[in-house]
């Protein structure tokens, strides 16, 4: 079957995905789930925790589930931060994969139903996005999952309190979620319950179980009684953090979208998306993308990421372009011709854009990290580094969050930082065994210049064959991490 093998292959994608593409698309992936889940291990000191911990702030959904299983493979004797992120991807993975099986039941006719995961996985980017253990990813996934059930008009009154509590847990993974909610239970009321209240109460009764479930991870994580979301509302946006990271024009997303994917994707995702809502007013995708791009679109500060939770519907809206596209021109053999042309180049861009995507890590510091890790484990290692980039990540200034977020997750207790400045003389690594030198080769390209006969690349975040095919000198504009000791 035909549909299988597609499935089988997304599937085999997404797991490659989930192994290669180790590391963090936004800080938020890591700092607030897998450090959190880290300090309640008893890994990570509280004071090095992001600013949202002691603003109690941030729900803890995510970092429990990490915490549970990083809890079972210490228990099994298993423990190891690459192994415990690998896993969470995998859940990552797997959710992503059921929600977008039922989108594509529910929303493609079979005969086009291939073509659907074919989609998925030429819209390169997809596989990666998905496997991230974020809470945009889960989040979406989870809340297509309950779309996709509560579209059907046979649900019996269990069946809607597991579409509440579903729900539920997608708004607990990520308070934006409720501009997805909103509209989708104003088209069920429309379109599908009518003034059926049972069915309201049992879907509310199911949230609202989510809720308390939520509430009681959140004592058990901050050990006092909170309600993260007003918490997070008052803090965002009452009190303008969310503005202290940026604040650009409502115009502004097709512009973050070109930088993240290239200018040609966004604009076909653009107007494939407005072919779709104009044709079709009444679906419940049209619904919840309007009121989600409106809403964010209006909100000040903006980052692609807050739209990713609805890449899950793009095999869906470019399936009905490219549906109806071909009827168009089906009577047009000169336009069709040309059209069968521009689907194989795209088929083409669609394959390396996604081989890229998918076999790159996404942090390029957590290769490095890893090796470290593992070279650490029996005995001390100390790693000299001019910027401290490795375990300390970027400063973050501002009235709510100041200072440098630590990376405890991916450290072990044998590894000690060396701060030192482009003074430093490296003979000092000779004065402690297992010593290495963390190098950004282009931060620190002086550095190494005036010190590289005396030093060997030990490890990259580059396999090195890729450094013998420097076009267009990409590597002097590419961010490398290398880790470095003495001849």
């Amino acid at each position: 079957d035909k549909i299988i093998n597609a499935k089988i292959l997304f599937v085999c994608i997404l797991i490659t995905a989930a192994w290669f593409s180790v590391g963090y698309y936004n800080p938020d992936e890591h700092y607030q789930i897998l450090e959190f889940a880290n300090y309640k291990l008893g890994l990570s000191p509280e004071s090095e925790l992001a600013w949202e911990f002691n603003n109690i702030s941030r729900q803890a959904i995510q970092p429990f589930v990490a915490y549970l299983f990083g809890s079972i493979l210490i228990k099994i004797q298993l423990y190891n931060p690459f192994l415990l992120a690998f896993i969470l991807r995998l859940i990552s993975a797997a959710l992503s994969f059921s929600a977008l099986n039922l989108l594509i039941k529910n929303f493609i006719d079979s005969k086009h139903q291939v073509r659907g995961w074919m989609l998925a996985i030429l819209l390169g980017f997809m596989p990666f996005l998905l496997v991230r253990f974020s809470s945009e990813s889960c989040s979406g996934a989870i809340f297509f999952i309950a779309l996709c059930l509560l579209s059907n008009k046979e649900n019996s009154y269990h069946d809607l309190y597991f579409v509440g509590l579903l729900l539920g847990i997608a708004f607990y993974c990520r308070f934006q979620t409720a501009f997805a909610i909103a509209p989708l239970l104003l088209w069920y009321s429309l379109f599908i319950a009518k003034l059926e209240w049972r069915k309201y109460g049992c879907l509310i009764f199911g949230f609202l179980t989510a809720i308390g479930i939520g509430i009681l991870i959140d004592f058990w994580f901050y050990e006092t009684w909170v309600f993260t979301p007003y918490n997070y509302l008052n803090s965002q946006i009452f009190k303008g953090v969310l503005n202290q990271f940026g604040v650009s024009p409502w115009w502004y997303y097709p512009i973050l979208l070109s930088q993240a994917i290239s200018t040609f994707y966004a604009v076909l995702i653009i107007l494939v998306t407005i072919v779709f809502i104009l044709n079709n007013p009444t679906n419940v995708i049209s619904w919840i993308s309007l009121v989600v791009v409106g809403f964010h679109t209006i909100i000040g500060h903006k980052e692609i990421r807050f739209l990713f939770p609805l890449i899950l519907v793009l095999p869906i809206t470019f399936n009905f372009a490219i549906v109806n596209l071909e009827y168009y021109l089906s009577n047009r053999t000169f336009s069709l011709s040309y059209f069968k042309v521009f689907k194989i180049a795209l088929i083409i861009i669609g394959i390396l854009f996604m081989l890229v995507c998918t076999l790159k890590p996404v942090e390029k510091t957590v290769v490095i990290m890893e090796y470290i890790y593992q070279s650490s484990r029996n005995q001390k290692t100390y790693i000299y580094t001019l910027d401290g980039y490795t375990f300390r990540g970027k400063q973050i200034m501002g009235k709510y969050a100041s200072g440098y977020v630590v990376n405890n997750f991916y450290k072990n207790n044998q590894t000690n930082m060396m701060y030192v400045n482009a003074q430093f003389d490296i003979e000092d690594l000779r004065k402690r065994p297992n010593s290495y030198l963390f190098i950004d080769e282009i931060n620190d390209k002086a550095f190494l210049i005036k010190n590289i006969s005396k030093l060997k690349r030990i490890k990259s975040s580059i396999p090195e064959w890729i450094r013998y095919f420097n076009i267009n000198n990409w590597q002097s504009r590419d961010s490398i991490f290398s880790l470095y000791q003495l001849k």
